[in-house]
């Protein structure tokens, strides 16, 4: 579920790769296509692509330099919290396991996003 400024949340379907140089998240919706993909890649700054109608955004260096091992994190231990606050931004990325979930909360400025992915 994806929402921003505390509108009513949509829901949508998520898909995450990881890999060793490039890792991507991708939030999207059947017969709408991406919403949101975020980009990792090895040695480049972390990238938000909203859609193709919204320009894209970069998220602060104290937060970039972190965000790919804090999914991988996220994926491998039972809890994760990481709280970043700054002047400028607020940063939440909260992940805990229950059974075959791996449930997953990023909360970014206005924007929140909550989901959780299935392990087999």
């Amino acid at each position: 579920m994806i929402s921003q400024n505390n509108h009513e949340p949509s829901t949508f379907n998520i898909n995450v790769n990881i890999s060793k140089n490039a890792s991507i998240i991708q939030i999207k919706k059947p017969f709408y296509g991406n919403v949101l993909k975020i980009e990792m890649n090895a040695g480049k700054k972390t990238i938000f692509l909203p859609s193709e109608y919204v320009e894209p955004f970069y998220v602060p260096d104290d937060i970039d330099r972190n965000f790919r091992y804090w999914l991988r994190q996220c994926i491998f231990q039972k809890k994760l919290y990481i709280h970043e606050p700054t002047d400028e931004f607020d940063f939440k990325f909260k992940c805990d396991k229950s059974k075959n979930r791996t449930n997953i909360s990023i909360e970014y400025n206005e924007f929140n996003i909550e989901g959780f992915l299935s392990l087999s």
